[in-house]
C-alpha cells in the first residue's frame, strides 16, 4: 500500500508547488524589470525584457506582478495601457497590503479606466491610490494619482477641481523632491485657471516661469509657448496669439483643428493671404462635424475682410446651421 501511495503523494506534492511557486528565472526577469523601471530605465527595453516573461511559470501574486510592471512600462512610455481586466486582478490580489504594490496598481488600475472614458472606476481607484500613497509617506505616487484625477476633471471640465488637484500634485511633487515633475504642473494650472476663464493669470504664471532662469530647457520653453498663444487668443490678442505659438514651433500642417485655429487667428489679424493658406490646406483633408463649423466660419470672415458680403452670408449660413 505504501508503494502504491508514495507516487500518489508526490504528485499531489508536484501540482501543490507548482500552484503555488513560481519559476525561479522569470521571477529574476521580474525583478531586473522593477529595478530598472525603478531607476527609470528605458521603458521600451524593459517592456521586452517583460515580454520574454510566461505567466504560465508564475504563481498568482507573481502574475499580479507582471500585469502591474507591463502596465508601468507604457505608462513611463506615454503608451495606452489598454485592458485594466489584469490589473483588477492585481488590485485585488495585493488588497489589503498597504505597501507600494497596492497603491501603484491602484493607480495603474485608475488610468487604465480613464482612457476608456470610464471616470466613476477610474476616480475610485485613483482616490484609493492617492489615500494609501499618503498614509505611506509616498508623496510621488500620491501626486501621480493626483495629477492623473486633474486630467479627468480637465475632461469633464470641472475647472476648479482641476485646480485644486494641479496644487495637491505640485505641492506633493516638491515633497518628493522631483522639480521636473512640479514645474511641468505649472501647465495644469494655467489650463485650469483658462477653463475658470481667468487667462490674464494663466499668462501671468506662465510669463514668470518663462522668466525663471531654472526653466530654460527648450521642451518647456516651447510648451510655455503654446499656451500662451492660447491664453492671448482668450484676452482677444490675436497678434500675440499668433506670435508665441510660431515661437512654440507647434505648427503641425497635418493638423486640420491647428490650420483651422490659425486661419481664424490670421483673419482676425487681417493677414488674408496666410488665412486663406491655411483654408486651403485644410480643405484638402477630412473634416469633422466642428471642423466643418470652424472652416465656413473662418472663410465667412474672410469673405467679410474682402467686401464679398453674399460669399460671407453664403459660408456663414452653413457654419450656423451645423453649430444649431
Amino acid at each position: 500500500m505504501n508503494k502504491l501511495m508514495l507516487p500518489l503523494i508526490l504528485l499531489v506534492l508536484a501540482l501543490n508547488t507548482s500552484c503555488h511557486y513560481s519559476d525561479r528565472r522569470a521571477v529574476d526577469r521580474l525583478d531586473r524589470a522593477a529595478r530598472a523601471l525603478y531607476e527609470n530605465s528605458k521603458p521600451g527595453s524593459v517592456r521586452v525584457l517583460l515580454d520574454s516573461i510566461n505567466p504560465e511559470q508564475l504563481n498568482d501574486f507573481d502574475k499580479s506582478r507582471l500585469a502591474m510592471l507591463t502596465a508601468m512600462a507604457r505608462y513611463k512610455s506615454f503608451t495606452p495601457i489598454g485592458s485594466d481586466s489584469l490589473l483588477q486582478v492585481a488590485v485585488k490580489e495585493f488588497e489589503g497590503r498597504g505597501d507600494s504594490l497596492e497603491y501603484i496598481s491602484c493607480l495603474l488600475a485608475g488610468v487604465a479606466n480613464s482612457e476608456v472614458r470610464n471616470y466613476s472606476r477610474a476616480f475610485m481607484n485613483l482616490r484609493r491610490a492617492e489615500d494609501l500613497a499618503l498614509a505611506d509617506s509616498n508623496f510621488y505616487y500620491a501626486a501621480l494619482a493626483q495629477r492623473e484625477q486633474g486630467d479627468i476633471y480637465k475632461s469633464v471640465s470641472l475647472a476648479k477641481e482641476e485646480m485644486e488637484m494641479a496644487c495637491a500634485a505640485s505641492e506633493n511633487f516638491r515633497k518628493a523632491n522631483k522639480p521636473e515633475h512640479e514645474k511641468w504642473q505649472i501647465f495644469a494650472k494655467a489650463d485650469a485657471l483658462k477653463n475658470m476663464h481667468r487667462p490674464n493669470e494663466a499668462l501671468e504664471l506662465l510669463h514668470a516661469a518663462l522668466n525663471d532662469t531654472a526653466n530654460m530647457d527648450e521642451a518647456f520653453k516651447r510648451e510655455c509657448y503654446y499656451e500662451m498663444s492660447v491664453s492671448y487668443e482668450l484676452t482677444r490678442r490675436p497678434d500675440l496669439a499668433l506670435k508665441y505659438f510660431n515661437l512654440s514651433g507647434a505648427r503641425n500642417p497635418d493638423n486640420v483643428e491647428q490650420l483651422l485655429w490659425l486661419g481664424r487667428m490670421y483673419s482676425y489679424c487681417k493677414m488674408i493671404p496666410e488665412a486663406e493658406e491655411c483654408l486651403a490646406l485644410a480643405a484638402g483633408k477630412e473634416l469633422s462635424h466642428n471642423d466643418s463649423i470652424n472652416y465656413f466660419f473662418v472663410k465667412s470672415h474672410i469673405c467679410h475682410l474682402k467686401g464679398d458680403y453674399q460669399g460671407a452670408f453664403l459660408n456663414l449660413v452653413p457654419s450656423y446651421n451645423m453649430y444649431t
